[in-house]
C-alpha cells in the first residue's frame, strides 16, 4: 500500500468528552490506533465552531474516476428547497398529562431518586466525529451515529462500500484529510499523485523551498520523501490545487476537506525560517494567513466544505472562510505527554 504518512498533531481524549455530551455518555467501542508510516494518522478533534449547512445529497458511490463530476450545489450560496427555520426559543408545550415516572426516576422536588440509564441515552444524532481510513464494524456503527464524519485521506480514503453505508445511515457530510502547507514528493521510486508531480515539475516558482530544506521529512527521519511547500501566495498555484481537490474529493465520494496545519503559525518556528523568508520576499503585501484565506474561499466557492485545524489562531483571516474549525490535543494523559491539564 502506498505510504500515506501525513503530519498531524497528537491524538487527544477530547473526542471522548465531546461524544459523551453529544450522545448522552456513550463512548466509542475502541480508541483509534496510533498512526504509523503506511497508515493515515487519525485526528481526534473537538469541534470548536459549527455552522448550519444544507444537508449534502446522499450518494451510493463516488463519481467515476477521471471524469468531471456534475456541477455540485454550492452549500454556501444555495437556498435549500425545503428549508425550515430553527426556533430561537422552544415552543410552549401543549397541556398533556405527565407520564408516571419509572421506578427510581428523578422527578421535580425529589432529592434521592437517580435518573435511570434509559433516560440518559438518546437516539439523537451526534454532530461530529473522526474515524480511521479502514474502520471495522464497530467503528462504522459508531461513525454512523453522527452528522459529520472526518475519516480517511486523499491517498487513503474510506472504501466506497463504507461511504455508501455511512450515507445510508444518515451521515450528511464526509470530510477527507489533507495537509495544508505542503505535500510529499517520493524519492524512493514510488509515483507521486498528479498534483504533487505538477508541483515538483514546477517547484522553482510553485514551491517555497525548491532546493530545500525539507524540514518535516528531516525532522521525522523519513528517508523516502521531500516535503515541498505550496506557494499559496501565487494565484496559479492556488487555482491548480483547487481544481485538483474539487475533482478528487468528488471522485472519492466526499463533500469537503479537513486541513491539518491550517493556519500560519508553523512559519514562526525556526525550522521553517527559510520557507518564511522566501514567502515574504515574494509576497511582501500578502500575509500568509490571507493567502490561506483566499485558498479556502476558492474551495468553498467551488462547492466544497472546508474544515480547519485551529484556524482561530488566525481568526480574522481564516474563520470567515471556513465552515468548521476544530481544536485537538488539549486532553492528554500522563503516559503520552507527561503532564496534566
Amino acid at each position: 500500500m502506498k505510504r500515506t504518512a501525513l503530519p498531524i498533531l497528537s491524538l487527544s481524549l477530547a473526542l471522548v468528552w465531546l461524544a459523551g455530551i453529544l450522545l448522552g455518555g456513550c463512548a466509542p467501542a475502541s480508541p483509534a490506533p496510533r498512526p504509523t508510516v503506511g497508515t493515515l494518522p487519525t485526528s481526534t478533534p473537538m469541534l470548536a465552531q459549527a455552522l448550519t449547512l444544507p444537508a449534502a445529497a446522499p450518494s451510493e458511490s463516488p463519481f467515476p474516476k477521471n471524469t468531471p463530476p456534475p456541477s455540485p450545489t454550492n452549500p454556501h450560496t444555495a437556498t435549500p428547497s425545503s428549508a425550515t427555520a430553527t426556533p430561537t426559543h422552544p415552543p410552549t408545550p401543549t397541556s398533556a398529562p405527565s407520564p408516571s415516572p419509572a421506578p427510581g426516576a428523578l422527578v421535580a422536588g425529589s432529592q434521592s431518586k437517580p435518573v435511570p440509564a434509559k433516560a440518559v441515552l438518546s437516539l439523537s444524532r451526534g454532530e461530529y466525529v473522526t474515524g480511521s481510513a479502514n474502520p471495522n464494524e464497530a467503528e462504522i456503527a459508531w461513525m454512523s451515529r453522527f452528522r459529520i464524519v472526518h475519516a480517511g485521506g486523499l491517498l487513503d480514503p474510506l472504501p466506497t462500500d463504507v461511504i455508501a453505508r455511512l450515507r445510508q445511515a444518515g451521515v450528511q457530510i464526509l470530510l477527507v484529510y489533507d495537509w495544508l502547507p505542503a505535500t510529499y514528493h517520493y524519492t524512493d521510486g514510488e509515483s507521486d499523485d498528479p498534483l504533487t508531480q505538477w508541483l515538483y515539475d514546477n517547484r522553482d516558482w510553485a514551491t517555497l523551498n525548491p532546493n530545500g530544506p525539507f524540514p518535516h521529512c528531516t525532522e521525522e527521519g523519513y528517508d523516502w520523501c521531500e516535503d515541498y511547500y505550496f506557494d499559496l501566495g501565487d494565484a496559479n498555484v492556488r487555482q491548480a490545487r483547487v481544481d485538483y481537490l474539487v475533482q478528487t474529493v468528488h471522485d472519492l465520494g466526499y463533500d469537503g476537506v479537513f486541513f491539518d496545519w491550517s493556519n500560519s503559525q508553523f512559519l514562526d518556528e525556526d525550522t521553517f525560517a527559510t520557507i518564511r523568508e522566501t514567502y515574504e520576499t515574494r509576497h511582501p503585501d500578502l500575509p500568509y494567513a490571507e493567502a490561506i484565506a483566499l485558498f479556502y474561499q476558492a474551495l468553498r466557492d467551488a462547492g466544497l466544505i472546508v474544515q480547519s485545524n485551529q484556524g482561530f489562531r488566525d481568526a480574522q483571516a481564516i474563520l470567515p472562510q471556513v465552515d468548521y474549525d476544530m481544536t485537538e490535543s488539549y486532553g492528554t494523559t500522563d503516559e503520552t505527554f507527561g503532564k496534566r491539564l
